[in-house]
This record gives structure tokens, C-alpha cells and sequence, in this order.
């Protein structure tokens, strides 16, 4: 017996009812909606996260800006770094500001080396030093012999080369260095004779001698006065 056909109304109907029943099926199950949004949840909390890091940077940036504003305003001076104290200690060596004239900046150091030191300056270094009286010291530590040093004593008003500047300058510095480390000149001076442990058995004067070996000891000395031994 065939079936009757259907009327297009039926038809309808019963499309339009599975969607409502697939739609109330999703309803009836609270936590299958909660599973759904996991995914977009997980997605939105690193992004949540860089926008919170990002305004955080920003909080820090501005209190240290404020700060900075602050501390302009009421002229409070900030205290001597390591080096600015290193940097007095050289020029002292060398004569003061009364010889070598008032040394500004971080190039400061390599224009008045450019210009050449004054001559005095040499005597300076050398008139308190225990090291640099005996010649063949000092022609290691700043490549200068003691028949030049007795001219520039004949010639005070006239002025060292560059390269003579910069041998000397670095001497002085890397001596300022041991004395900060050491406490006094005559202990820097008695270290920079002796082999030293950390720098492969070799008198630090002897390592004077290059360019590569002036860093070396300059670096040792840089890590024993903030406590780093190896």
C-alpha cells in the first residue's frame, strides 16, 4: 500500500524543528557552552597579559621620570661614581687640574691626550714613584727612556706627543686603579712588580709593555675592586 504523500507544510515543520531541537539540546547542557569558550578564553589571556606587562613598564617608566624631575628640581646632587673617582685619582698623579687644566666629558681624557700632556706632567708621575726611578721600569711601563725624561725636564714648557701622552696617561690610571684596590702607592707599586696569580704568573709592569696587556691588567684590577676574584 504506497503512503500517502506529504503535504509541503509537514515538510516545513519538521525542517525547521531540528534546528530547534539541536539549539535546546546545547541549552540543556550548561557546561558544554563553558567548554566551548575555553579555547577563546586561552586565547584572550596572553594578550591580557602583554596589556597588563605593557602598562606596568609604563607605571615604572613614569615614577622613575617623576623621580628624575624630583630630584632636578631640588638640585640633589648624585654621589661620585667608581670611575669618577678613578678619573680624579689619574689626573692627581699627573699634576692636578693646576697642570693639565679642567678635563670634562667621557672624551675629555682623549682630547687632552691628543694635545699632548705637559711635559711637567711626566715629573709629576714619576717624582713620587718608587717603580718609574729605575730606567728599565720605566721604559717598559710608558715607553719613554730616562735620557727623554731628563730632556723634558730641560724643556718644561713644552708638551709630550700624543703616543707619549697616551702611554703615560694609561699608566696613571691603571695606577690610580691600584691604589684604589691596595689602599696606598707604595702597595699598588710593590703589586705591579710582583707576579700576580690572576694574570698567569706575570708582573703586571712587564704586561705595560702592549696595548692588549695594559686592558688585561686594567680589567684585574677592575674586578678585584668590586670583589670578583676569578
Amino acid at each position: 500500500m504506497k503512503s500517502s504523500p506529504r503535504s509541503p507544510s509537514v515538510l516545513i515543520a519538521r525542517r525547521v524543528e531540528k534546528p530547534v531541537q539541536t539549539q535546546n539540546a546545547a541549552i540543556a547542557q550548561p557546561g558544554l557552552s563553558g567548554n566551548a569558550l575555553m579555547p577563546a578564553k586561552k586565547a584572550i589571556r596572553p594578550k591580557l597579559e602583554r596589556y597588563q606587562s605593557v602598562e606596568q613598564r609604563r607605571a615604572r617608566l613614569k615614577t622613575l621620570k617623576d623621580a628624575e624631575l624630583a630630584a632636578e628640581s631640588a638640585n640633589v646632587a648624585e654621589p661620585p661614581s667608581f670611575d669618577t673617582d678613578i678619573l680624579h685619582r689619574t689626573i692627581a698623579l699627573l699634576g692636578g687640574p693646576e697642570l693639565l687644566g679642567t678635563v670634562s666629558g667621557p672624551s675629555g681624557p682623549h682630547e687632552m691626550i691628543l694635545r699632548g700632556l705637559p711635559r711637567p706632567a711626566l715629573e709629576c708621575l714619576l717624582g713620587g714613584s718608587a717603580v718609574l726611578s729605575r730606567s728599565a721600569a720605566l721604559e717598559t711601563a710608558i715607553g719613554i727612556s730616562l735620557r727623554t725624561f731628563q730632556r723634558s725636564k730641560a724643556n718644561p714648557a713644552g708638551r709630550l706627543s700624543a703616543e707619549q701622552s697616551g702611554r703615560i696617561w694609561s699608566f696613571a690610571h691603571i695606577l690610580a686603579l691600584a691604589i684604589e684596590v691596595f689602599g696606598t702607592r707604595d702597595s699598588a707599586e710593590r703589586w705591579l712588580e710582583q707576579p700576580a696569580m690572576g694574570l698567569d704568573r706575570q708582573r703586571p709592569i712587564d704586561l705595560l709593555a702592549t696595548v692588549a696587556g695594559a686592558r688585561i691588567v686594567e680589567d684585574f684590577l677592575g674586578r678585584l675592586a668590586y670583589g670578583v676574584y676569578t
